[in-house]
This record gives C-alpha cells, structure tokens and sequence, in this order.
C-alpha cells in the first residue's frame, strides 16, 4: 500500500505539471522504497515501472493526446523526457547496486557473527566439560582418600592404592615409585598387570636424573599428567 501511494503521487505529479515538475523524485522514492522494504529484485521492477510510465506519458503529452491539469505547466520536449529516464535509469541502477551491497555486507557480518556466537557456544561446552571432567577427578580422588585411609597395613595399602587409581580414572597401568634412601633411585614398590609384576620382582627403578616422566614428575615435584600412548604418571 505504502509503495502504491508513492507511486499514485508521482503519477498525480506526472499528470499535473508534465516531466519537467516534481514527479521524478516520487518515481525515485519508489525505487529507494523498493529496494529497502523488499529487495534489490523489487528495485529493479520499480525502475522498469517508471520507465514504461515515462514512455506511456510521454507518448500522451507529446502527441498531444493529454493535456497537463496545470494549464500553466512548461510544455516538455523529447530530450526533456529521455534525460528524466536516463536519470530515473543511472540512479536506479546506483540505488539497487548500492543496497546490494550493503546487503550482502550485512549477511557477511551476521554470517561471522553466528560464526563467533558458534565458537563461544563450542568452548562454553569445552570449558563445560572440563568442569564435570575436573569435579568428577576430585570426587574419585576423595573417593580413593576415603577408602585407603582405613587401611593400616602398608604393603595391603600401596596395592589397595594403585588400584584403585588405576579403576577410578581408567589408566592402563599404574604404578606407585618411592625414592630411597639416597635420594637417587625411584624404586617401584607396587604396579598393576602382570608387566608390573615382573618389574617389582626385578626390582626396577629409576635414576630420577634421567628423561623419563617418572624423574621429571620427581624433580619439578609437580603433578604431571600425560595422555595417549604413554601411562598416565603421578
């Protein structure tokens, strides 16, 4: 309807004092309304609606088949009706091009938007589950603190110990290392699985200045947790 009115006023314009009056800036309005409310496709349509107004006027004027309302209006010419085209025609096409683009530039912000707003999503989830990986830790932690502090025994305590570490965070081996008495060797005094088995009848151990994770777990005295191929240290 609002596009409908504009273009009712440009044609009463048109009607009313010819070309040379004030019709051509409803027609442009047309195509800036258009293009805004609709699309840059509904611009395009505007400008061929204007353009066949022009012609069908212009034809009624010119051949003298329609008299103008205002009988004082400036009679207009030929090239008075094809520079109003050529105008309606140049800022049209400026118009649509120009809202195209803000367009377009528009659904590229929005689309990086919900491209950020997606990222943001991911790592609340990440930082979300490290949350529940963290307090699920803490609870088998207390968990196994609450079991072993009941056992006396030392030997039935390191077995207990490992475990239950080994059960509660799913290690494929775990093993308890104590320095001794120089300070030098890590000597493993209790391991899961049948490999730890014969490690603690062999009497393996460690020189804590060595490369391994076992000495450099000792030497940062640091928690130090690694993932994947290799045993998950303490």
């Amino acid at each position: 309807i609002f596009l409908l009115i504009v273009y009712v006023l440009g044609l009463s314009e048109l009607a009313t004092h010819g070309i040379l009056g004030d019709s051509l800036f409803f027609f442009l309005a047309l195509i800036i309304t258009s293009t805004m409310m609709l699309s840059p496709k509904a611009g395009i349509i505007a400008i061929a609606i204007d353009l066949i107004t022009f012609v069908f006027f212009g034809w009624l004027l010119l051949s003298r088949s329609f008299i103008p309302f205002n009988p004082e209006a400036v009679p207009a010419a030929i090239d008075d009706w094809l520079s109003a085209a050529g105008v309606i025609v140049m800022f049209g096409i400026l118009i649509v091009v120009g809202f195209q683009r803000l367009e377009q530039e528009f659904v590229d912000a929005q689309t990086k938007i919900d491209a950020t707003l997606g990222e943001l999503r991911d790592e609340r989830n990440n930082l979300e589950g490290k949350v529940r990986d963290r307090t699920s830790q803490l609870r088998r932690v207390n968990e196994i603190g609450q079991t072993v502090t009941s056992i006396l025994d030392p030997e039935e305590l390191l077995a207990r110990t490992t475990f239950l570490i080994g059960d509660e965070f799913g290690c494929y081996y775990t093993a308890i290392y104590m320095l001794n008495v120089t300070g030098q060797w890590a000597e493993l005094r209790e391991a899961t699985g049948d490999a730890g088995k014969v490690l603690r009848e062999n009497k393996h151990r460690l020189d804590i200045n060595g490369k391994n994770s076992v000495a450099n777990a000792i030497r940062m005295k640091k928690i130090l947790v690694l993932r994947g191929q290799l045993p998950l240290q303490l």
